[in-house]
C-alpha cells in the first residue's frame, strides 16, 4: 500500500478520527441533509421539515455507518439563521455524529457558527468553508466560535489546473489559521457542474504529500 513520506496528521472531531496514512483510519464521508429541494424540507427559510422522515434518515445513516465502520458527518445545509437553529438542534439530538455547517451565504455561515457556540456544540462541528477571498469579518466570527475544524478549499476560479489549486491553497490555509482553525480538511474543489473530476482526484495525493492534512473532494458536483 502507498505510504506518504510526509507525516500525515490525524484530527479528531467528536468521536471520529480523520486523516493519516492510507489504511490508518477509515474514509470519512460527509452526507448532506436539509438541502434545498430535499422533499422532506417544507419551508427552507423557516426550517420547517418532516421530522419523522428526517429521524428515519438519520437512524438509517447511523446504522449503516456502524455496520460498515465508515465514519460520517452530517452536512447541515441552511439558508437562514432560523432554519439553521432548528436543523442543528434536531440532528444533534438524534445523532452523535459530527455536524458540518454549510451555507452559500457568508452571513448565514457566520450565524450558524454562533449558534453552534451557543449550543455548546463547537467541538462536534466543522465549518464549510475557508477559501481564498474569505473576509476578515467571517474569520473573526469563526475564531470566536471555538470551532477548530474547517473545510479549506483548493479552489482557484481563474485556474482549475493542479498548479492553480496549489497556488491558492497555501493562502487559504493561512486564512484558516487566522480563523482559529487547527484541523483543516482540504477539499480539492470540483466546480459545480464540472464534467470531470480528474484534476481534483489527481490533486489529493500531491496535496497530502506536501501538507500532510486530510484531503478529499465533493464528488456530488460532477454531473
Amino acid at each position: 500500500m502507498h505510504k506518504f513520506n510526509t507525516p500525515q496528521k490525524i484530527y479528531e472531531l467528536g468521536k471520529v478520527k480523520v486523516g493519516g496514512q492510507p489504511g490508518e483510519t477509515p474514509t470519512f464521508l460527509i452526507g448532506s441533509i436539509f438541502w434545498l429541494g430535499q422533499k422532506m424540507v417544507k419551508d427552507a427559510n423557516q426550517g420547517i421539515f418532516d421530522a419523522e422522515q428526517a429521524e428515519n434518515l438519520i437512524n438509517k445513516t447511523d446504522t449503516l455507518s456502524d455496520l460498515t465502520g465508515v465514519p460520517l458527518a452530517y452536512d447541515i445545509v441552511g439558508t437562514t439563521e432560523t432554519a439553521f437553529e432548528k436543523y442543528i438542534d434536531f440532528v444533534a439530538k438524534h445523532s452523535e455524529a459530527p455536524l458540518m455547517l454549510d451555507a452559500m451565504s457568508p452571513r448565514t455561515r457566520m450565524k450558524a457558527a454562533e449558534l453552534a457556540k451557543n449550543m455548546g456544540l463547537q467541538d462536534r462541528c466543522l465549518y464549510n468553508s475557508v477559501y481564498k477571498g474569505v473576509r476578515d469579518a467571517e474569520l473573526e466570527v469563526l475564531k470566536d466560535s471555538g470551532i477548530k475544524m474547517s473545510i479549506v478549499l483548493a479552489d482557484n476560479p481563474k485556474d482549475q489546473s493542479l498548479e492553480g489549486k496549489m497556488q491558492v491553497l497555501e493562502e487559504a490555509l493561512e486564512l484558516a489559521d487566522k480563523g482559529g482553525i487547527t484541523k483543516p480538511l482540504i477539499d480539492t474543489a470540483i466546480p459545480a457542474f464540472e464534467p470531470t473530476m480528474g484534476t481534483a482526484v489527481r490533486a489529493i495525493p500531491i496535496i497530502k504529500e506536501k501538507f500532510g492534512h486530510p484531503t478529499g473532494l465533493g464528488t456530488g458536483n460532477v454531473v
